[in-house]
């Protein structure tokens, strides 16, 4: 993992953002926190989780809780905290997001352009977003779907997680994964490849899970 830095120690922010819980949304942002602090980098970790405040339970990564929703929408007051903390704090940022602030969050930060508005300021940001095996198959390729289909920069992060089963469809692997729309009964092929920065895979060893393979596409220069 890289280069998702940009080059740049203090301009990276990593946000976990994935619709379906118990997927590994925060065990990603654990590894992630624990490969920046092995290599001596500040560190910043925020527990946005308003359920399940997983990170927050790390202590060796201080994570911050912070509490984004309020009565089913986004805080503004709170997220104008969060943007100050990550356009004026140096080192890289991981924010863990919980299921349930996934589509009210995303969807305030397309509308506010905070994207941009983080790119002006020197920062860049990664979505990091799990995609797991099993029954969860078809949420998480939703919630992926969602991601890529609105963001215009090529800054997905794709985790595979495996401990449920393998992440493929009809023999076929991620990069060739249909999205089955349950409500109209269709087939969509998902294009995936302007959205995705690298892919990640966890892959399951005689019923547990192992440390996450080197990352593809790539990937492997981008994250300092």
């Amino acid at each position: 993992m890289d280069n998702t830095n940009g080059g740049n120690d203090g301009c990276a922010i990593h946000m976990s953002l994935q619709g379906k819980g118990g997927v590994g949304k925060s065990l990603a942002a654990s590894v992630l926190a624990q490969y920046f602090m092995a290599r001596g980098k500040p560190v910043h970790c925020i527990d946005a989780d308003p359920v399940n405040k997983t990170l927050f339970q790390y202590r060796a990564l201080e994570a911050k809780p912070l509490q984004l929703l309020q009565d089913g929408a986004i805080d503004c007051r709170a997220f104008d905290q969060l943007m100050e903390e990550l356009l004026t704090e140096d080192g890289p940022f991981i924010v863990d997001n919980g299921a349930s602030t996934f589509v009210p969050l995303w969807h305030y930060m397309l509308e506010n352009d905070v994207p941009q508005v983080l790119r002006s300021g020197g920062k860049k940001l990664y979505v990091h977003t799990v995609i797991t095996g099993g029954q969860a198959l078809a949420d998480t390729i939703t919630g992926f779907a969602k991601l890529a289909e609105t963001t215009l920069d090529k800054s997905i992060v794709v985790w595979i997680n495996e401990f449920f089963g393998r992440v493929e469809h009809d023999g076929k692997p991620f990069r060739r994964l249909v999205l089955l729309c349950h409500r109209k009964y269709l087939v969509v092929l998902m294009e995936t490849g302007s959205a995705r920065l690298g892919t990640i895979r966890w892959p399951r060893t005689n019923g547990t899970m192992s440390w996450p393979r080197r990352p593809t596409d790539g990937f492997n220069d981008t994250c300092k």
